[in-house]
Order: structure tokens, then sequence, then C-alpha cells
């Protein structure tokens, strides 16, 4: 009975179903009224049988005279959850029962969205899976909202827990991307802008921007400390994407003159040093790796070794993401690495493969593109492997050329060297943090024969 009284527009059978639940005793409140002579106590009792919860007090609203702790006591029965009724009030829009199902019942999480309501046009579920994607810590986030007291990776924390557990609600960002104008960077712009985030691509302007029209660019050469800082000196971003930095020296030129809450590095598997299934992160860990100022060089694998550890040297490990893919193949591949392969088939030219039998792991420029930009405001650092799920051999991959084009390889130890040479044993990698994070990927066979009828096609 929020906020009415039993009277004559009120007969008292139904204000007795309302106020008791179903079963209020036969005799009770025939027309009384809550007032001097029957104080809401005896009402209670009158109405309830004695046994009344706390809940009930038709008309009672949070307030001075009833702080939230006590209401709350008085709707729960002594227990309540810690962070019901988020400033909703009992009464005539929202009667008791109501407000008892949902400060109450069920498994609500106890508060969802910072500085969000729950109401019609935000139903509890559809928030609880906006701030945490299914796992959020309970009692997270009273009333919070994203500021200055409360900047986002601090509200994120909160309302997620640890590091890895990641909020599916997305914030706009100010994001610089280093290149991303070429290959999977197509696809990682393509997704950072669908998430509605203010992009800048900083690059030397060699190659075309397909994103010109939707984003800022700055144009400088990102080996030459000079040409950085006068293009970023003063600037700040949220999230930096460091595409394509291959050494220590690459890194040194960029961060001292950029400021930003999250640096992610495009690094590399090869950063790896044994050959064997299921390469887990913490087998190169950049702190302990001895740092070297060096320029690029031949040397991959160290350049980016040397990238992760020098980043380390401007920003916390808590600020830094160094995404770890294998080779990546797609439509855009401008290495030529798979063409290879084909072209050799095709115009039956030798080639010399040292083991076309050790299998690798590979991963897809789409999803290679779409998972950095899914990391940007992911609660996790340091060091995580991208992969597709499975692998697949050099001669699995010839194998499946012959059939489509008819003509056998040609293998020979003085032939061109094949792109994938070097293998020791089977290669692949575990994802478990990438999924962690909310991401799966692909199986290889899923797109790589897709890929391979792509690449016949362009070369007959």
């Amino acid at each position: 009975m929020p906020g009415r009284r039993v009277g004559r527009e009120i007969p008292p059978e139904k204000a007795k179903k309302k106020a008791c639940g179903g079963n209020p005793r036969e005799s009770e409140q025939s027309g009384k009224r809550v007032g001097k002579k029957n104080p809401p106590e005896k009402a209670k009792k009158e109405a309830s049988g004695g046994n009344p919860r706390e809940s009930e007090l038709p008309g009672r609203r949070v307030g001075r005279e009833n702080p939230p702790e006590k209401l709350k006591k008085r709707i729960c029965g002594g227990t309540p959850r810690e962070s019901e009724l988020p400033g909703r009030r009992v009464g005539r829009e929202n009667p008791p029962e109501k407000v008892k199902k949902e400060a109450c019942g069920g498994n609500p999480w106890e508060l969802e969205q910072p500085g969000r309501r729950v109401g019609r046009e935000i139903p509890p579920e559809k928030l609880k899976k906006r701030i945490c994607g299914g796992k959020p810590r309970e009692s997270e986030q009273s009333g919070k909202r994203v500021g200055k007291k409360n900047p986002p990776e601090k509200v994120k924390k909160e309302a997620c827990g640890e590091l890895g557990k990641c909020i599916q609600g997305r914030e706009e960002m100010k994001i610089l991307v280093v290149g991303g104008t070429r290959f999977f960077g197509i696809p990682m712009v393509e997704k950072l802008l669908a998430d509605g985030h203010d992009v800048t691509i900083a690059t030397r302007g060699n190659a075309v921007n397909p994103f010109a029209d939707r984003t800022k660019q700055i144009l400088m050469d990102r080996t030459d400390p000079g040409s950085v800082k006068a293009a970023l000196s003063g600037r700040s971003y949220d999230v930096v994407i460091d595409k394509i930095a291959y050494s220590s020296n690459d890194v040194k030129a960029l961060l001292p003159n950029v400021s930003c809450r999250k640096y992610i590095q495009m690094s590399t598997c090869s950063v790896y040093g044994t050959d064997h299934e299921g390469i887990r992160e913490e087998e190169f860990v950049p702190r302990e790796y001895p740092l070297e100022w060096m320029d690029r060089n031949e040397d991959y694998g160290e350049g980016k070794r040397q990238a992760e550890r020098g980043a380390l040297e401007f920003l916390g490990a808590d600020r830094c993401v160094f995404v770890r893919y294998p080779v990546v193949m797609g439509e855009h591949d401008y290495t030529g690495r798979l063409k290879f392969y084909v072209e050799h088939v095709v115009q039956g030219r030798p080639m010399y493969i040292d083991d076309p039998d050790d299998k690798m792991a590979f991963i897809h420029e789409k999803e290679a593109g779409m998972f950095i930009a899914h990391l940007v405001d992911q609660q996790v650092s340091g060091a995580v492997n991208g992969a597709s799920f499975g692998m697949i051999s050099p001669r699995e991959i010839i194998s499946y050329i012959e059939r489509k084009v008819g003509r056998k390889a040609v293998f020979d130890d003085h032939g061109d060297i094949a792109p994938y040479n070097g293998a020791t044993a089977n290669i692949s990698y575990d994802t478990s943090i990438a999924r962690g994070c909310g991401f799966t990927f692909s199986k290889v066979e899923d797109w790589i024969y897709k890929l391979l009828d792509h690449e016949i096609i362009e070369n007959p």
C-alpha cells in the first residue's frame, strides 16, 4: 500500500491483499487509517497478523527520517544485499513487492552501471551484461560515475576486479595508431572506428590512408626522434597502438615524446626461443631480458625482444601490452609468403623446404586486427598470445595447391628458400589469456583453404 490509505476509494479486502501479500488475517483493518489512533506498528501488526516483514510501512520513502540502511533492513528482513534500491523509492510507481523483488529477490548483481539506475529503459539484466560481460564483482560501483575523481581505468577495475576480466560496454577513447594503413592494420582501425573511438594515425605518409575521411593523420618518421618529437610533443592519448616497433631505438624515439594511459605494442611469437606446442607467454619475460639500445637489423626476433624490453624503461609493466602473433595470413598480405607456394607450384619452379612436415600455427589478418582493437579497453597487461586454433604443415599447404591446379611441386635443395623454413618441431601457442579477455580465435582450417583458393585465382 505505498502512499495509499484504506478508506472509501480502497476497500478493506483490497487493501489487505496488497499490504499482506495474499494471506491477510480476516478481520484486520476494516477501513482503518494509519494515524495518531493507529500508529504504524499497530497497523502493521493488525494487517499482517503479528509477524509482518519489517518492509511493509506503506508510503515510506528513503530520506533523513528513513536512511537507506534502515529501509533496507525493513525491506529484506535483516540481511539485505549491500547495494539495494539504487535511487528507488517505495511509492505508487514502485510498490513494496516490486521494490522487494528488485532489491532482495533472486540473485541480482547488487548495483549496475556507474551512475545509472535500474528502470524501464535499462533493465537489470541488460545492465549486468553491459558492465562486465558475465562475471563482475557483485558489490562494486555503488553509483560511481566516470569522471575526474573516478577515471575510467579505476572504475573498470572496481567493476570487474582483477586484470584479465573484461568490460563489455565500451567508452570512447583517444587512440594513436603508429602505422596501421596496411595489412591487418586495416581491420584493426575499422574495428576501432566502429566502436566509436577517436583515432589518429601516424605514418610517414608513403601509403594511402584508407581512413583519411574518418581519422586524424600525423606525418612523422618513427625512427627519427626529432621527427617524432616535432609531431607528438605535448599530445596525450588514452591508448597508443604501436604496430611498427622493430627495435628498442624505435620505442625510445616514441615513448618519451607522447603521453598515454596504455601502450599496446605489436610484437611477435618470434621472441620465443624454443619450438614446441602450447608455447605460453611466460616463456619470454622482457623485464628479465638484458636491454640493448639498438636500431633495426636483420635479426627480427631479437629486435622485437629489445622493443618489448625498451618499452619498460618508459612505462610500468601494468600499462604495457605486448601482442604476440605467429605468421599472419590474409588477402592483404604484402609479404607474399603464402603466394610463394602457389606461384612455385603453378609455375613449376623449384623450392627448398627444410622440413615440410613440421606443423605451424597461423592467424588470419582480420582476427589479428580485431584482437588488438578488442584489447584497448580490456583489463589486461603484459604479453598476450594470439593465434588460430590448430596447425598446418607446408606439405599440407602444397598438397592442396597441387590438387587444385593439377600440377606437382618441384623440390630442390638449391631451389628458392621457402618462407616458413627454420621450424624444429610442431609450433603452437597457448591463447588462454586472450580467451580470458573474451576473445576466441577461429580454427585454422576454417579459413586457410579459402585463402589458398583466393591466391590460386589471383595466380592462374
